[in-house]
């Protein structure tokens, strides 16, 4: 069975708008106990609820500790309003979001990034891995309402520093069986049949 660890974000839906071709907003986790380098057989997955009136003046970025950069969309969408409200990015997606054909109201999911996440494989996946949002137009807003990073290989053991004030919650992940739990920092625990995520057992 291989480990899994994730962290899920809750926002108080913090606003994505135009910051004069700086980032709007930034989101950084520190990971460890994390296999080195990260193997050829490890995933990196991404979904994120960001809704915008102008879905084509956003630009998604992943950076992982070795300052490795990856674009996860590049102003795609067009004039298409919330395109990119719960997508979920991932390297085995039929679709593309370089190439997909977007429709308002319409969330385009699951995609693969513009840039595949297996770009860091064999990089050591411990330390800080950096999300980060831009509004590259003015006259359109948007907002980041969660997002959901997760690694999968061996011997992951733990995401535990995570760097954003308007965080409400993290969740823990087990494994028990075949099924995938959700344990909130309440005690609670909760299966995932609500969110669309992949696994390995």
């Amino acid at each position: 069975m291989t480990d899994v660890s994730s962290v899920f974000y809750l926002f108080d839906d913090d606003p994505i708008s135009y910051n004069n071709g700086k980032p709007s907003l930034t989101v950084t986790s520190t990971a460890s106990g994390f296999v080195n380098p990260l193997s050829n057989y490890a995933v990196i997955t991404l979904q994120i609820w960001m809704p915008h009136t102008y879905s084509g003046d956003c630009t998604v970025t992943l950076m992982s500790p070795s300052g490795t950069t990856i674009y996860i969309t590049n102003r795609r969408g067009g004039s298409a309003a919330n395109v990119f409200n719960g997508t979920y990015f991932t390297d085995s997606a039929a679709d593309s979001v370089a190439t997909y054909s977007f429709s308002s109201n319409s969330v385009a999911s699951p995609l693969k990034p513009e840039s595949p996440f297996s770009t860091f494989r064999g990089e050591n996946p411990n330390g800080k891995w950096v999300v980060t949002f831009y509004d590259m137009a003015s006259g359109d807003n948007g907002k980041l309402s969660e997002m959901l990073l997760v690694f999968q290989g061996k011997n992951i053991k733990s995401i535990k520093k995570i760097k954003n004030k308007k965080i409400k919650m993290a969740y823990r992940w087990l494994f028990t069986g075949e099924s995938l739990w959700i344990r909130n920092l309440r005690g609670n625990w909760l299966n995932n049949s609500y969110l669309h995520l992949s696994y390995w057992v």
